[in-house]
């Protein structure tokens, strides 16, 4: 019993947090802190559950899943005004939105908040999993690349206007995990 309690003291003396101050020249002042909330995005198609989630990645400019090579996976950081920005490894952030078309593109400069005008990304839920909507809308949907279907995997869509952009387009819905 007293090596056992010995091991938990020990234990929780090394799991204490230790507090150390940066010299001040090192202290980070960029506007997009950590302190902006960070998504993982992922397609849960119908009928499948949590079997069929499946991660979006990036490729090239554009967002899909299905992916086994070619791909990156990212992160979105909401920062601000409803924009959201792609956080991808080896890449600067970039902004994220839908074309006319309702295709995920990635912008080649990050989103600028406080420019006048609002994006229309949402997160939405109490849990840290939410529903994610792009202005008001919920309807998601990939379609095959059409620039290279046997490396393109399914490319990402929201539902912009009265069509889609392909004939028989996979319906899911899109969910937002909080890092």
């Amino acid at each position: 019993m007293l090596l056992k309690t010995l091991l938990i003291s020990a234990t929780a003396a090394l799991a204490a947090p230790i507090a150390c101050e940066q010299p001040q020249e090192h202290v980070e002042t960029n506007s997009n802190s950590n302190s902006n909330p960070k998504y993982s995005l992922n397609a849960i198609m119908p009928g499948q559950g949590a079997v069929g989630m499946k991660a979006l990645q990036v490729r090239g400019d554009s967002i899909v899943y299905g992916l086994t090579q070619g791909f990156s996976y990212f992160k979105l950081e909401a920062v601000g005004d409803n924009l959201v920005n792609v956080e991808s490894e080896g890449q600067p952030p970039k902004e994220l939105y839908a074309a006319d078309n309702g295709e995920l593109v990635i912008n080649e400069h990050p989103a600028s908040v406080g420019k006048g005008y609002n994006g229309g990304w949402e997160f939405e839920g109490e849990n840290s999993v939410k529903s994610v909507t792009y202005y008001g809308v919920n309807e998601w949907y990939s379609c095959t690349s059409e620039d290279d279907p046997l490396h393109g995997g399914q490319v990402v869509y929201v539902k912009k206007g009265d069509n889609y952009a392909c004939k028989d387009p996979i319906h899911f819905t899109v969910a937002a995990t909080k890092e």
